[in-house]
């Protein structure tokens, strides 16, 4: 039996001989106590199934697929298991079902729902408040409450006894997919060979550990640069691109974890496909950094958005720094100067401080910036000489010999401007952050 929702519509009742005051507390009593009836309904069906509810949440038709188990109690609190980071954030939440318009289904606390709802500056359309559609014993339709136009659907589905053990089997393979289990690389190569072992294709593999998006990266004819999205779902031996990966014109979803090489390889349309943990591939996009953009924009003003990943101490020497943007930009044609490259700190709204430095790309790998010359500083507005000393710190880690490595991790606003993050190679976990690609 189906119990579908509707809105409660209050009529107005002319009684005969009673006036209003008699009848409308009597009628409004009436459907309040309906109304708390069918709430109550919902309620029991949350807690009355002994292995609780199994989901698999997509918030949107371009987003992945997160496998979380609830087990709703009597008093009022529900527990989470997820596949989602390992489930640090598996959090007990109290719940609540109560009605707007109509009944809906709320969580109270913070917990994975909250944390998707949060993921990729609040990108992926993830909700944890869900109004009740339509429901059985063995399964619930929620649909969004937030959505404008069709509102996307979270169905609950009663779970077995093994459902939330094998969910949260799971929960290892984020953390796998974006580092591998026992690295801390950044950077991964996608590589298709064929039967001989030759490699007919090469791409870099980037993943958003917090959205669960997958993206791929390649130069194609040469010059073009392409990048492809992929939301994914987490699979008992890897992970299934719900986007495949076109390659020689086979669709490539299907990818197995394989613990003795820490890859993730593919077998989809008859050739082998390895998603490895090579610091970078190499079509490397520092190797291509000049070319993709004529500038890259780092911020540090509460005015600006603050772009991740980036590391503490870095931030650190940029407020000793003074500036509040750092600009790198290549080729520019400087009058008196030629075609150089310069890195613009902007120490006020009509002072900046003007570095000109070369690159020098190594091995298709990555990007060394160099800058010896103390000439090669230059004033611009209201920057003095006093300015220039505290940005040392900055450029010597700017201009370390040992150079960057750079990868693209993400889209910022509503025109998707990308997002890359340089982090260097002498000390990776403690100089790294992020740039807008402009122009």
């Amino acid at each position: 039996i189906y119990m579908y929702i509707g809105l409660f519509v209050v009529f107005s009742i002319n009684m005969g001989c009673s006036d209003d005051d008699e009848v409308d507390p009597l009628f409004e009593e009436d459907v309040a106590t309906r109304i708390d009836q069918q709430l109550e309904v919902y309620r029991q069906l949350l807690v009355e199934p002994e292995f609780g509810w199994k989901v698999a949440y997509q918030p949107g038709e371009d987003q992945s697929i997160f496998n979380i188990h609830l087990q709703f109690t009597t008093g009022g609190d529900a527990l989470v298991t997820s596949d989602y980071q390992e489930g640090n954030e598996d959090l007990v939440s109290t719940y609540r079902v109560g009605i707007s318009q109509v009944p809906e289904l709320v969580f109270e606390n913070f917990t994975v729902f909250h944390k998707l709802f949060e993921a990729d500056n609040f990108s992926t359309g993830a909700e944890f408040e869900f109004l009740f559609e339509e429901a059985t014993s063995d399964r619930i339709i929620f649909k969004s409450k937030t959505d404008i136009g069709d509102r996307s659907q979270i169905i609950f589905e009663k779970a077995t006894a093994s459902d939330q053990q094998f969910i949260e089997s799971l929960a290892i393979q984020d953390t796998r997919i974006a580092s591998g289990l026992e690295t801390s690389l950044q950077f991964k190569s996608i590589r298709s060979t064929q039967t001989d072992g030759s490699v007919f294709f090469e791409a870099d593999f980037d993943f958003n550990i917090d959205s669960r998006i997958a993206r791929s990266s390649f130069i194609e004819n040469t010059t073009s640069y392409s990048e492809t999205v992929h939301p994914l779902r987490i699979t008992e031996d890897g992970f299934e691109l719900l986007v495949p990966l076109q390659i020689g014109g086979q669709g490539v979803s299907n990818f197995a974890y394989d613990t003795t090489s820490d890859t993730h390889i593919s077998n989809d349309g008859g050739f082998v496909t390895t998603i490895g943990t090579t610091a970078i591939s190499v079509l490397s996009i520092a190797d291509h950094l000049d070319s993709l953009h004529n500038q890259y924009s780092y911020f540090n003003d509460i005015n600006f958005p603050v772009l991740t990943p980036l590391s503490v101490p870095f931030r650190d020497l940029s407020t000793a720094g003074g500036y509040s943007r750092m600009n790198l930009l290549f080729n520019v044609n400087l009058n008196g100067v030629g075609v150089v490259n310069i890195a613009q700190f902007e120490i006020s709204e009509e002072g900046s401080v003007l570095v000109l430095f070369e690159s020098v790309n190594v091995g298709n790998e990555k990007i060394v910036l160099s800058q010896e010359m103390q000439e090669r500083i230059f004033l611009l507005g209201n920057a003095t000489n006093a300015d220039i000393p505290q940005l040392v710190g900055t450029l010597d880690v700017l201009f370390d010999p040992d150079g960057w490595l750079i990868e693209r991790t993400g889209a910022f606003g509503s025109l998707e401007t990308p997002i890359y993050t340089l982090r260097q190679i002498a000390n990776s976990d403690n100089y790294f952050f992020s740039v807008l690609g402009l122009n």
